[in-house]
């Protein structure tokens, strides 16, 4: 029995290996069946299939901002955008999403108009993101990234004109954004308005200083002086470089002269230093308060600074007129007669040329000196005053129209750029279209805002000529009451002379030779010219010798006359 069972283990063990090796064949043979049948299938699949067959093999289940990822060009754009490649990302936009719902989506419009961004459309991919009617359909993450984008780079998109900010975009942005937002188009908006702002910002930020410059404003121009002021105060001893001194010390001079506060509001235009852009007209609002106070001599030395040749043109010759009422007033009428003669001399001269800009605003000179106004070169401004309009050392209008004319030339470029290197490196293919579109609109814009610059140089010299006309019908005024004064005068010299002052028994002799002298003058003007000599020192005018003039005036008027 043990040998029979050893010979049958025996024949056990020398099977096993047998019955192994015959499986593992088995097994082998299966394995190359399979693997030859998913070959097949492979090559079945790439010879005849459609691509979205073939991307199955390779995808997994990924997604984009809530977007299943479907194809290999939606796989190569998710990549080039995790890896910040922007650009690429925005040339690749079309062929991963053109004609799918994603594109049309709130989401994929604002993923859109972030890429859009980040390529440096500031504008533009921020009017196409408020362009969008549901905002709160927009994904999350998405969501986050504009904020961030928009919190930390306002200057970039906050000039932004007219974006559609509806509750809807306060909700899913922010309040605070939206006030900020509106802090740099608070012109002409209510101080209920501005309030309601201001309490949504930090008071200390860019934005909140802006909003509550506004305030100061409107409460002024709303009759409401006492928190105007109580505004402008506060600003002023805030420490904040946002808003100069200069102009809020100009304006509280403004609010407490519109309130009668003439002593005071003297005390505020001579804070404001010689340096300063707004030292001019301070000065000429100085001496109209030094007039209604009767500090005419104050008035006066005032005057004989801003009414050097060199200021004829860098205001409207208000001076000319104020100096010539203040010689009236002390009866000092060849020096009125003099104001006068020079106002019609400049007048002349003046007004053809703001005719000519009137009717015709687009000229290379204009443009030249539009140029020089965005640079804020004075010096060759001023070279260019006689020529051009007289604009207000804060025009916020002409500078607002200029900003957004380079804003969307610079983008217009952009475009332009995009588009030609999508040409020559043959990238964005079937993308040419839309920057070609985008560059052709963009030029469009720059170009209506170009002509509503123009349209601001045509204002502008339209507002000086109805002014110029005032200040003649104003002078006028001023000469026919010193007629009138020099006529009583002579009538009661002819009767007792002794009752006149004898200085202007003096005057009335010089005004008579003149009258009679005039026109002998231009007879021999030019026989004379060659004859005269000039020198250099009556005409220049040092820096330190501005507003340092002192002046006594001897009141010619008299008393029983």
């Amino acid at each position: 029995m043990n040998k029979i069972n050893y010979i049958l283990l025996s024949s056990l063990i020398i099977c096993l290996p047998l019955h192994a090796k015959q499986s593992a064949k088995q097994n082998a043979k299966q394995s190359a069946k399979q693997n030859a049948k998913k070959e097949n299938d492979l090559v079945s699949i790439l010879e005849n299939k459609s691509s979205k067959q073939v991307d199955s093999l390779f995808l997994s289940n990924q997604k984009l901002y809530g977007f299943t990822i479907k194809t290999s060009e939606q796989k190569q754009f998710a990549s080039l955008f995790k890896k910040a490649l922007y650009k690429k990302a925005l040339y690749q936009w079309k062929s991963a999403f053109a004609k799918t719902s994603f594109s049309y989506s709130a989401t994929g419009q604002a993923l859109f108009s972030y890429l859009l961004w980040k390529n440096k459309f500031f504008i533009t991919g921020v009017k196409k993101l408020f362009a969008i009617k549901h905002p709160n359909k927009i994904n999350k993450q998405i969501v986050s990234k504009w904020k961030l984008e928009l919190k930390n780079n306002m200057h970039n998109w906050v000039k932004t004109p007219k974006l559609n900010w509806t509750k809807k975009w306060s909700y899913v942005l922010s309040f605070n954004l939206k006030a900020r937002y509106l802090s740099y188009h608070s012109y002409g908006l209510s101080s209920k308005k501005l309030y309601s702002l201001v309490k949504l910002v930090d008071l200390k930020s860019k934005e909140g200083i802006y909003l509550q410059w506004q305030l100061a404003l409107a409460l002024y121009l709303e009759g409401k002086s006492k928190q105007s002021a109580k505004v402008l105060s506060f600003l002023s001893k805030s420490g904040q470089k946002i808003i100069k001194q200069d102009l809020i010390s100009l304006t509280m001079a403004r609010v407490l002269y519109g309130n009668n506060f003439l002593n005071l509001s003297i005390k505020y235009y001579k804070k404001i230093k010689q340096s300063s852009k707004y030292w001019f007209v301070a000065q000429e609002e100085m001496a109209w308060a030094n007039l209604r106070v009767g500090k005419l001599e104050k008035s006066l030395e005032i005057l004989t600074t801003t009414t050097k040749p060199m200021f004829y043109y860098t205001s409207l010759s208000e001076s000319l007129f104020l100096k010539s009422l203040v010689e009236l007033k002390t009866c000092n009428y060849l020096e009125v007669s003099k104001s006068i003669s020079i106002f019609k001399k400049l007048m002349k001269q003046r007004i053809p040329v703001l005719e000519k800009i009137k009717s015709s605003p687009n000229t290379p000179l204009i443009k030249n000196w539009l140029n020089l106004v965005a640079k804020k070169d004075f010096t060759k401004l001023i070279n260019l005053a006689y020529k051009t309009p007289s604009i207000s050392p804060n025009d916020q209008r002409l500078a607002f129209l200029t900003q957004q004319q380079n804003l969307f030339f610079k983008e217009h470029v952009l475009a332009k750029n995009f588009f030609n290197a999508s040409l020559s490196k043959g990238t964005g293919l079937g993308f040419q279209s839309f920057f070609k579109s985008l560059s052709y609109k963009l030029r469009k814009q720059s170009n209506n805002w170009k002509d509503l610059i123009f349209l601001e140089v045509k204002r502008l010299a339209i507002n000086e000529l109805a002014i110029i006309k005032q200040q003649i019908a104003n002078l006028k005024v001023v000469e026919l009451e010193m007629l009138q004064q020099v006529n009583t005068l002579a009538k009661t010299i002819n009767k007792d002379k002794n009752k006149i002052n004898k200085k202007l028994i003096t005057q009335l002799k010089k005004i008579k030779k003149n009258t009679a002298l005039n026109t002998q003058k231009s007879k021999h003007n030019k026989k004379q010219h060659n004859r005269k000599m000039y020198f250099s020192i009556n005409s220049e005018v040092w820096l330190d010798e501005l507003n340092n003039y002192n002046v006594k005036l001897n009141n010619l008027c008299n008393s029983r006359m």
